[in-house]
C-alpha cells in the first residue's frame, strides 16, 4: 500500500462516525389504538463500559461527562445509511454511566416496514448510535481511571467529548465482537491527524523509539509508537510514492517545530500544574483558552468544591447540600441535628464540603437533568440553562432529584424557622392561641351561668339555671413578602446575602405578629380597657410601684363575670414599656426595694416572684401608635385560661411558608415568596387590666 493510499484510508476513517452497540435489545410494542406502524421503541445505548473499537488495539470508554447532543430530535436510520429512514428518537436521557433512548418510527419508508415487520416476527434488532468525538485521552498499562463511577485498568482509551448525532437500528446476529469506527475532531471543526496517519513520517525521523513516543505525549496524541510492521502489500511503492513520502516528513517535521513552540508556551502558562497541562495538550486547547483555565483553576483552588465519589450521587447528597449551606448561615449543629442524620451532619461537615455555593447548586442541576457540564466561566447563557433545568426536573412530580430551588427552599425554611423561633415574640407569650380552618371570620364564646348551686329540696327537683354566652369574633389575614436572587448574585456565586436575607425574612414574620398584636393593644377598640368593664385605672399614683401594682392586682382580683360573682381569674404576667423595664425587674427580683420621695426608705416588696416582666419595645413607639405611651403598664392572665387578646392560626400553620416561584420574564433569577396566615383580635375583658401610669 502506497503512502498516499494510506492517508486517504486514514482520511476516509475521519470522516466517518463513530458508532457505539448497545447491550440491549430493542422494545418495539403498538400500543392499543395507534398505527400499527408508527410505534414506539426504546433502548439503553450505552451503559458506560469497555467497547471494541475498529482501528485501535485498546478498548475505548465514553466518559459521561463530555456527552452532548445535537438537537432535540435525532434522526433514525436502518445501518447508518441516511437515506434509509426509520424515525426519529425526541427524548435522549443522559444520566451518569449511560444513554437511554426513546422514540418513534415514524418515517413513512420501506425500511421502516422492515424494521416494524422483523421485530413482530421475532427479529431482535439493536441501536447504534453515532456521533463525533472531540477529545481523547490514552490510559498506559499500570494506571488506572475513575470514569462513570466505576474504575478501569490501562491500557484503555477515554473519549472525553463526544457529540451524538443520529440513532440507526442493526442486526449484529451471532457476533458478539462490536465493529465500530471512531474519528477524533478537534473544537473548532478541524480534523486532527490520527496516530496511525503520523506513523509514517514518524519513521522518516532520526530519532530513536523513546523520543518518538515522548515527542508524541508532548503533541498530545495520546498514544505510545507502535513497534515497526512489515508492510503487507506485496507491490513495491514507485519512485514518485518515495518523494511524496519524503515530502510529507518534511512537512511533518515543520508542524513538530511548531507544535513544539506551542507546547513551551503551554508549560509557561500551566506553571506546574501537569494535570492542567495534560488537558491543554490532549484536548488541543489554545494558549488563550489555557490562560483561562488557569485563572479558572486557580479561583476554584480557593474556594472548596464537593467531591462525591465519581460522578454519582449519595441518595441523600440534597441534605448533604442543604446541611452545609444551613452551618454557613450559622445556624447551629444542635438545631440542625433534629432534622437530619448523623450521617448527612457528618458528611456536610467534612472538609470537600465545606463552602459549597450556589455554583455547586446550578452545576448539580444541570447534570440532573440530563444536559452535559463542564466547569468554565458563569455566564448569563449558563444561567438560563440552569434555570431552565431546574424548571424542568421541578415540573416532574415525586422526583426527588436535587434541584437549585428545591435546596434552597429547604435552606430558606429552616434558616427563616429558626430566626422566627429565636425572636422573643410578645405575642406568643400573652395572647390565646386557637387553629381555624379558613379566612371567613370566625367566632369564639365565653359561657358564663347566673347564680349559685343551690341547695336540693325535698322534691329532689333540681332547677335549671340560664346559660349567657359572650361572643367575641377574629379574622385571619396573609402577610407576605418576597425575596429573589438576581442574575448577579447567581453569576458571583454570591449565598450569603440569601442566607442573611432568609434570616431577616424569619424575624421580619414575627416581627408582623407583634406589631399587629400591639397595634390591637393600644388602639382599644371599642374601649375594651374602660371603667366600665373594671379593668383600666387612670389618674395620680397609676405609675409603677410597689403601691400601683398593689392596685392593680386588687383591681385584677375584683373582677366579676356577668352575674356578679368573681371571675376568680388571678394575673400571670406584667407587660412593660422599656421606661419601666428596669422597676418592673426590681418589683419581681427584690424582696426589699428603696421608695420615698428621696429614695431612701427601705421597703418591703410583697410581689416579689409575682409577675415576671415581659418588656415591650413596642408600648412607646408612637410614630407606628396614636396611643403609645412609655408609662402605661398592663396585668394579663395566663394566656392557657383564654387570655384577653386572641391569636389564631390557619390549620396549625404556627410559622411562615416559603415557595418558590419565577421571576417575570423580562427578569433573569430565582425568588421566593413567604407568607404567614395568622389574625389577631380582643377576647375577654376580664383577662387584664391595664394601668394608665401617670404619677402624683
Amino acid at each position: 500500500m502506497t503512502p498516499q493510499q494510506r492517508r486517504n484510508r486514514q482520511k476516509k476513517r475521519m470522516s466517518e462516525n463513530i458508532r457505539f452497540l448497545c447491550d440491549v435489545p430493542v422494545v418495539l410494542k403498538a400500543e392499543e389504538g395507534e398505527s400499527l406502524k408508527v410505534v414506539p421503541f426504546s433502548a439503553v445505548a450505552y451503559s458506560g463500559g469497555l467497547l471494541r473499537v475498529d482501528g485501535f488495539k485498546e478498548p475505548v470508554v465514553v466518559d459521561m461527562q463530555g456527552v452532548l447532543v445535537a438537537g432535540d430530535k435525532l434522526p433514525m436510520t436502518l445501518d447508518h445509511e441516511r437515506d434509509q429512514r426509520v424515525g426519529h428518537a425526541d427524548e435522549v436521557k443522559l444520566t451518569a454511566d449511560a444513554i437511554q433512548i426513546h422514540g418513534s418510527t415514524s418515517a413513512e419508508t420501506p425500511y421502516r416496514d422492515e424494521v416494524i415487520d422483523s421485530a413482530r416476527n421475532g427479529y431482535a434488532w439493536q441501536l447504534s448510535i453515532e456521533g463525533r468525538v472531540r477529545s481523547l485521552e490514552k490510559v498506559s498499562k499500570g494506571r488506572r481511571v475513575h470514569v462513570n463511577g466505576r474504575w478501569f485498568d490501562g491500557p484503555v482509551i477515554i473519549a472525553r467529548s463526544f457529540l451524538l448525532r443520529a440513532v440507526s437500528f442493526v442486526s449484529l446476529g451471532g457476533d458478539e465482537e462490536t465493529q465500530l469506527s471512531l474519528a477524533a475532531q478537534s473544537e473548532s471543526g478541524d480534523e486532527d491527524m490520527e496516530f496511525s496517519e503520523l506513523m509514517s513520517a514518524f519513521k522518516e525521523l532520526d530519532m530513536s523509539a523513546e523520543e518518538k513516543e515522548a515527542l508524541a505525549v508532548a503533541l498530545g496524541l495520546k498514544a505510545q509508537v507502535p513497534p515497526e510492521e512489515e508492510e503487507s502489500d506485496s507491490e513495491t511503492p514507485p519512485e514518485d510514492d518515495e518523494k511524496e513520502a519524503e515530502a510529507s516528513a518534511k512537512d511533518f517535521r515543520k508542524r513538530v517545530a511548531q507544535e513544539a513552540r506551542i507546547v513551551a508556551e503551554l508549560q509557561k502558562v500551566c506553571d506546574g500544574d501537569m494535570e492542567l497541562f495534560a488537558k491543554a495538550t490532549e484536548g488541543n486547547w489554545s494558549v488563550d483558552k489555557t490562560k483561562l483555565e488557569k485563572l479558572l483553576s486557580d479561583r476554584e483552588a480557593q474556594t472548596p468544591s464537593i467531591h462525591v465519589g465519581g460522578s454519582r450521587e449519595p441518595e441523600n447528597y440534597g441534605e448533604i447540600l442543604e446541611a452545609s449551606l444551613c452551618l454557613q448561615a450559622g445556624l447551629k449543629e444542635d438545631l440542625l441535628g433534629k432534622h437530619y442524620s448523623d450521617r448527612v451532619m457528618n458528611a456536610a461537615m467534612a472538609r470537600e464540603n465545606r463552602g459549597v455555593g450556589l455554583h455547586t447548586l446550578m452545576y448539580t442541576t444541570l447534570r440532573n437533568a440530563g444536559k452535559s457540564v463542564r466547569p468554565g466561566v458563569v455566564d448569563n447563557d449558563f444561567v438560563r440553562a440552569s434555570m431552565r433545568a431546574d424548571q424542568q426536573l421541578n415540573a416532574n412530580e415525586g422526583t426527588s432529584t436535587v434541584t437549585t430551588t428545591g435546596v434552597l427552599s429547604n435552606v430558606l425554611n429552616k434558616i427563616l424557622l429558626s430566626a422566627y423561633e429565636t425572636y422573643p415574640m410578645i405575642a406568643s407569650q400573652l395572647a390565646s392561641i386557637r387553629d381555624v380552618p379558613d379566612f371567613k371570620q370566625v367566632s369564639s364564646y365565653r359561657i358564663t351561668t347566673n347564680g349559685l348551686l343551690e341547695v336540693l329540696g325535698d322534691t329532689g327537683e333540681i332547677k335549671h339555671t340560664d346559660l349567657t354566652e359572650t361572643e367575641f369574633s377574629n379574622q385571619l389575614k396573609t402577610y407576605a413578602r418576597m425575596l429573589a436572587i438576581p442574575r448577579q448574585m447567581q453569576i458571583n456565586d454570591d449565598l450569603g446575602a440569601f442566607t442573611e436575607a432568609a434570616s431577616q425574612f424569619g424575624r421580619m414574620a414575627a416581627r408582623t405578629i407583634d406589631f399587629v398584636f400591639h397595634e390591637i393593644l393600644l388602639a382599644n377598640a371599642d374601649s375594651f380597657f374602660h371603667a366600665d368593664n373594671a379593668n383600666y385605672l387612670a389618674g395620680a399614683e397609676t405609675a409603677l410601684g410597689i403601691a400601683s401594682l398593689t392596685a392593680a392586682e386588687k383591681l385584677f382580683l375584683d373582677l366579676e363575670d356577668d352575674a356578679g360573682y368573681p371571675a376568680a381569674i388571678e394575673p400571670r404576667n406584667m407587660l412593660v414599656s422599656t421606661g419601666n423595664k428596669v422597676t418592673a425587674e426590681q418589683l419581681y427580683n427584690d424582696t426589699r426595694v428603696v421608695t420615698g420621695e428621696d429614695a431612701t426608705i427601705l421597703e418591703g416588696n410583697p410581689h416579689a416572684g409575682k409577675y415576671p416582666p415581659i418588656t415591650s419595645q413596642w408600648l412607646n413607639k408612637t410614630a407606628h401608635y396614636a396611643n403609645a405611651s412609655d408609662v402605661g403598664w398592663y396585668l394579663f392572665s395566663d394566656p392557657a385560661d383564654g387570655g384577653a387578646i386572641q391569636l389564631v392560626y390557619l390549620r396549625g400553620a404556627r410559622t411562615p411558608v416559603v415557595e418558590s416561584s419565577q421571576l417575570d420574564f423580562n427578569q433573569l433569577g430565582m425568588q421566593w415568596r413567604a407568607y404567614h396566615d395568622f389574625g389577631i383580635a380582643f377576647q375577654d375583658p376580664k383577662k387584664a387590666v391595664f394601668m394608665l401610669g401617670e404619677a402624683a
